[in-house]
């Protein structure tokens, strides 16, 4: 339960955090419970936790603004074991050190100024700058899909987060169909031709040949279903190279299911 003291001095806090957000950081206090704090935390440019978003809370004593909070990060990021208190010269690991002048703002930039620092202690982790940016990207996705918390204290930020993952994968499908249209995998088969200059299609019924510029080639569909097609005078396939070679893998495959078929008809009729 909290005291008169705690609560008016964060009732005053959580106004002024409203007014004046710390850089990358918001926070707020549990409609339930005034001592219990939820923050956010969004990775600043120039580190590995770019554009990362960090879920974690603040956990005040009774006794607050004398005594100080416990900290936690509940969303993975490489830099701190989840869901566990840090040892920090601003938390409760360390009351003798604390000051009452310290705001819940003071808290919360100490900890992203800790986070972006190699300093080791109680609660945090060691990991390569490559692990971090890798929970950068998964942490939104992380935060909406695993983090009920997350979704239940940020519901604006939750409802962003799925306009972000349903954006990432259509960007992520374009890539695909651009790698698709760019290596003639599949059932269209495209080429990057001298300038964009279509000299021929193969593989598949359509086809799509980026021209100068970026922009389309002249469709030229009379190498369709032809034995030797092309895709483009440098493309796979084109000038520099047949359609063999271009699919080792599947004429290797032919001609081993030709040899075992073979291998078949001759012990049945022996």
């Amino acid at each position: 339960m909290a005291t008169r003291a705690a609560t008016k001095r964060l009732t005053r806090e959580y106004k002024n955090i409203e007014e004046s957000p710390p850089p990358y950081i918001v926070a707020h206090p549990s409609e339930k419970d005034i001592l219990k704090w939820h923050y956010l935390i969004t990775g600043p440019p120039g580190t590995p936790y770019e554009g990362g978003q960090y879920h974690g809370t603040l956990t005040f004593p009774d006794e607050y603004p004398y005594k100080p909070p416990a900290i936690r990060m509940v969303t993975p990021s490489g830099r701190f074991q989840t869901n566990t208190r840090l040892c920090l010269s601003f938390s409760d690991y360390h009351p003798k050190t604390w000051n009452p002048a310290w705001s819940v703002s003071t808290i919360l930039t100490g900890l992203l100024s800790f986070m972006t620092s190699d300093e080791v202690t109680t609660g945090a982790l060691r990991s390569t700058d490559r692990e971090k940016v890798k929970l950068a990207k998964l942490s939104h996705e992380w935060n909406l899909r695993q983090n009920r918390k997350f979704v239940e204290e940020f519901p604006t930020e939750a409802e962003e987060n799925e306009r972000l993952i349903l954006e990432w994968r259509r960007v992520r499908q374009g890539a695909n169909v651009s790698n698709f249209l760019n290596t003639g995998t599949g059932s269209v088969v495209a080429g990057a031709g001298g300038n964009g200059a279509a000299n021929g299609i193969g593989g598949g019924p359509v086809g799509a040949f980026p021209g100068e510029n970026g922009h389309l080639g002249v469709l030229d569909t009379s190498a369709i279903g032809t034995k030797n097609p092309t895709v483009g005078q440098n493309g796979p396939g084109g000038q520099n190279g047949s359609w063999i070679v271009t699919h080792k893998a599947v004429c290797a495959g032919i001609l081993v299911f030709a040899y075992v078929l073979a291998s078949r008809i001759m012990n049945s009729t022996s």
